[in-house]
């Protein structure tokens, strides 16, 4: 998948308008997830990636340990989404990144990443269903 294309993707399943604020959206993304990944898996996962997309894995020298809730926070701050917006947008981009990367490099990005950030690859959450009687 080319970058134009991976946009595109993001754009129909986010809804985030315009090019400008979704490629900015897309990028804080990138960045935010480079952040919280050791640099090996962001040379690994950067290697898998369209061009366009590797640079913002590189943005923040140090990876850091943080919840999935300051990541949604980090990707509003940086992109001037809300936070809501930034929650769709990220999801939009993992369930995007699913499609064009490995699925063992997907496994060793998650394996660095605590359980609730799952979450990320699910567009919309489950509600939970009442109890059938």
């Amino acid at each position: 998948m080319e970058y134009g294309e991976f946009l595109d993707h993001v754009q129909k399943l986010s809804g985030i308008r315009p090019p400008e604020l979704l490629t900015r959206a897309v990028r804080a993304t990138f960045e935010t997830l480079g952040e919280r990944i050791d640099d090996t898996e962001r040379h690994d996962l950067a290697a898998e990636l369209p061009a366009g997309l590797k640079e913002p894995l590189f943005a923040q020298p140090d990876s850091q340990s943080f919840p999935l809730d300051e990541f949604y926070g980090r990707i509003a701050a940086r992109s001037g989404l809300s936070r809501s917006e930034a929650v769709k947008v990220a999801r939009a981009v993992m369930v995007t990144l699913h499609q064009v990367i490995t699925s063992g490099e997907l496994g060793d990005v998650l394996a660095l990443l605590p359980d609730e950030f799952l979450d990320l690859f699910v567009l919309e959450p489950e509600e939970p269903q009442p109890p059938t009687a």
